[in-house]
């Protein structure tokens, strides 16, 4: 009976691991991907703000574009942090 027991949890235990892994190798792709695209934009869009004449720059600060790109940002990588986990189907 043990040997039984122990044979069908190997057997069980091999395709759970197996989609784990690739779960998780999807996401370490996609998530450098995106990091990657990620940075680049924010690197693009501080070299615009920097480059913005102090009169404009003061507006839009009074706007709030800046806040509202932060989270915008903040929003896409937070989608980013839960894709994994969709993945492993854990939500």
């Amino acid at each position: 009976m043990g040997a039984g027991l122990g044979t069908w949890l190997l057997s069980l235990s091999g395709p759970i691991a197996r989609q784990v892994l690739v779960a998780l190798g999807i996401s370490v792709v996609s998530f450098v991907g995106f990091e990657a695209g990620v940075n680049m934009l924010l690197g693009q869009a501080k070299a615009a703000w920097a480059g913005m004449p102090a009169d404009v720059a003061a507006y839009v600060a009074l706007s709030g574009v800046n806040t509202g790109l932060s989270l915008i940002a903040g929003a896409m990588i937070g989608r980013l942090s839960l894709l994994p986990l969709k993945q492993l189907r854990l939500l």
